[in-house]
């Protein structure tokens, strides 16, 4: 792989048959940290994969705690919003200034990092997203992708039974009587835990958002969970980066195919052309041969009387026989082919558009 500057390209038989081997390379020694190999087809019409060694970044982003100052003020602009949100705090009013200053040690280390905080931009409108969603606490820009992350806190179980008539249905913008919104589609009441989460929205995340939360069950404080989800953030911000390149590899494989695939288009396009010109040709030949014969045999058997009384037509006969065969006219022989367009190509191409590399099915 290393001789082959990280990729090989193998048939695709060959890479099935290698999949085990693949699989096996995760727990060899002789892996270098950080990579690992991986199967990438080439695309539809390609019989190749591609054997690659791909970062593998969960080697190499280290999980850090995130310090959570329970004495600090709080000064951070979205913790401070959190505290006057409490419509949409996600947090039960005993618990909002910790979970203020966890989403204040979140924004602190997203500044350390150079990655841009702002608020974030709620449309309600929108479908589907993720009602959750809609009401994020933080939007955070990283270097290659954005995300979204909400701090909220996990009830206790055993929670009454909330009747039907008053359960809200935020999808559909209709909050749940006598409970902040936030409670959302609950079937049972709310029940103050003080246990804290983050969940997180964006590349490689749940759609209802990826929750990371202190447990103590895992004995996992919230500055641990802090850390994790930075870690997370930082891990899909590179392997996002490494989709970008994939995709910009792919969209060069598939315009060099493409190219080839034009290339051959246009060779078969003009024998195509050439062997249509070639079996006219042999057609009107064959033709004017056949009014040659003609002539020759009606000068044989009419009796000299006769052919003299049709003697200007068997002139215009003659004369027909030549402008028919091609082989009278030596110099038009090679037929002048005008370049192909691509509607010419179109038959030739295949799953391609003969108009744009990145269009069609291949």
């Amino acid at each position: 792989m290393q001789a082959a500057d990280g990729s090989l390209r193998v048939g695709r038989q060959e890479a099935a048959d290698l999949g085990s081997l693949i699989a096996e390379s995760m727990r060899s020694l002789g892996r270098p940290t950080g990579q690992m190999l991986i199967t990438r087809p080439e695309g539809l019409l390609s019989d190749f994969v591609r054997v690659e060694l791909a970062p593998h970044y969960e080697e190499v982003v280290p999980t850090r705690t995130i310090t959570i100052s329970n004495t600090a003020a709080i000064l951070r602009p979205h913790a401070k919003a959190l505290l006057k949100n409490r419509e949409w705090s996600f947090v039960s009013p005993d618990h909002l200034r910790r979970a203020a200053r966890a989403l204040q040690a979140l924004e602190i280390e997203f500044d350390q990092r150079g990655w841009i905080t702002s608020e974030p931009h709620n449309d309600l409108t929108s479908r589907g997203v993720h009602w959750r969603e809609r009401h994020a606490h933080m939007h955070i820009e990283t270097e290659r992708t954005a995300f979204l992350l909400q701090v909220a806190e996990v009830s206790r179980s055993g929670g009454a039974k909330i009747p039907f008539a008053e359960r809200g249905s935020p999808e559909h913008g209709h909050p749940p009587q006598g409970r902040p919104p936030w409670i959302g589609s609950r079937s049972t009441e709310f029940i103050p835990s003080g246990r804290l989460e983050v969940r997180l929205w964006g590349f490689l995340q749940n759609r209802e958002g990826t929750p990371f939360r202190e447990s103590m069950q895992t004995n996992t404080r919230l500055s641990d969970a802090l850390g994790q989800l930075v870690r997370a953030m930082a891990i899909a911000d590179l392997k996002f980066g490494e989709r970008q390149r994939i995709d910009e590899r792919r969209g060069e494989e598939r315009v060099e195919q493409w190219e080839q695939t034009r290339e051959r288009a246009v060779a078969r396009f003009f024998e195509t052309r050439r062997a249509e010109a070639l079996a006219s040709q042999i057609r009107k030949w064959r033709e004017a041969e056949e009014v040659r014969a003609y002539s020759a045999a009606a000068r044989a058997r009419l009796e000299p009387a006769a052919m003299a009384s049709s003697e200007k037509w068997f002139e215009w006969v003659d004369r027909h026989a030549d402008s028919l065969d091609p082989l009278a006219r030596p110099s038009s022989l090679s037929p002048a082919i005008p370049a192909p367009t691509p509607d010419d190509l179109a038959p030739f191409m295949g799953m391609f558009d003969p108009r744009d590399p990145h269009r069609g099915f291949a």
